[in-house]
């Protein structure tokens, strides 16, 4: 294995105004690369260190998915169960279409549609329900998502794609379902079992003394702009965001990564989900319209969407190194995760600059077919 024009390009990326990155590759069930590259704080004193903390957004929805499919295979949950059944406040929902008049929906949206983001819902934080709740500096998951039912959905189920706050209404379903919070659930059951110990939604004193330093990225002329580390997905410090609330390390990340690589089970032996289950996970749920919508983004040309995952369908499209099957997702700073079973391979990739489309389009693609070079 030959990793070092990965080496390279990730010591080349302050080049393009990257200030800091982490990238870790497990390849069955072992580290075979991990590279720290630049500086955690803006005056470059700090080099990037493995206790680096970042906030992960939306990278975070791999393990609010996970979470919910280990209540399926429990039989807590049911995919097709509306979601009416956990918060009854959403069997009065409406559509809004366009500029129509609000009516009632023809159906309540499902779990699997939730997870597969055809519910209806989009990332609109400004509708009136919402910003009245957050006037509530102690506003639960529960007590936001209750807010949110009294907005309406923009289409009837299933019949488009849109990436919305599903996943954060999946967060509190799972409280109802599991009978404890989202935070609590995630600790029992993916935490304390994988070993991950330094990760959360609300860090503390001593740990936003880690973060790595925050960046808005300009298109331009390939700069990074400091800007308050934060994370804008948290409402109130009772809010457990199942979108993109996480904070964490990239070497706990990768030991959720590097377990559903290896078909659901950890390098100490402990299985997260059933095999056939990250296949589901990973297996496209979107019909034909819902795809269109989906590849509305060139990058996900060739790509499908599961549940909270992006995965490859089509090699002879995408021209990626990686083959069919493999999945993932991102976050908004910047962070990419791949996981590809059939191989037993996870990458994680982790920075902490926003609104760097460069990252999703140039960055994230040359790493992973870097790391399947290095493998040939």
């Amino acid at each position: 294995m030959d990793f070092e024009p990965l080496e390279q390009y990730l010591h080349s990326l302050d080049q393009v105004g990257i200030p800091a990155c982490d990238c870790t590759v497990h390849y069955h069930g072992k580290q075979v690369f991990r590279s720290l590259q630049g500086y955690s704080d803006v005056g470059k004193t700090r080099p990037t260190s493995s206790s680096d903390l970042y906030w992960l957004f939306s990278a975070s929805k791999l393990f609010t998915c996970t979470a919910v499919l280990q209540l399926v295979e429990a039989g807590k949950i049911q995919l097709e169960d509306s979601i009416s059944k956990y918060f009854p406040a959403f069997a009065e929902l409406k559509v809004r279409e366009r500029e129509k008049t609000p009516y009632p929906a023809k159906r309540i949206p499902t779990i699997r549609e939730l997870l597969s983001m055809t519910g209806g819902f989009d990332y609109n934080f400004n509708v009136p329900a919402l910003a009245e709740i957050r006037k509530n500096s102690c506003a639960t998951t529960s007590q936001v998502i209750e807010a949110l039912a009294q907005e309406p959905i923009y289409f009837e189920p299933s019949s488009h794609y849109c990436y919305s706050l599903g996943h954060d209404i999946l967060a509190a379903i799972l409280e109802v379902a599991a009978d404890m919070t989202f935070g609590e659930y995630l600790k029992t059951h993916l935490f304390k079992p994988l070993g991950i110990e330094h990760m959360g939604f609300h860090p503390n004193l001593e740990q936003q003394q880690r973060f790595s330093a925050q960046y808005i990225y300009s298109v331009p002329d390939y700069t990074a702009t400091l800007r308050p580390t934060q994370n804008e997905f948290i409402f109130s410090p009772y809010y457990e965001s199942g979108g993109a609330g996480l904070f964490g390390t990239a070497e706990d990340y990768m030991r959720f990564a590097a377990a559903l690589a290896n078909n659901g089970r950890s390098s100490n032996g402990v299985s997260i989900l059933l095999p056939e289950t990250i296949q589901m996970m990973a297996t496209n749920q979107l019909n034909r319209s819902c795809l269109t919508d989906f590849q509305s983004q060139p990058r996900f040309y060739g790509y499908g969407y599961g549940m909270g995952v992006r995965t490859h369908m089509r090699p002879e499209v995408t021209l990626s190194k990686s083959p069919a099957g493999e999945f993932g997702w991102d976050g908004a700073a910047g962070a990419y995760v791949l996981i590809d079973p059939k191989n037993q391979l996870a990458i994680f990739y982790v920075q902490h600059v926003l609104c760097c489309d460069y990252a999703f389009n140039k960055i994230h693609p040359h790493i992973r077919d870097l790391v399947y070079e290095a493998l040939e």
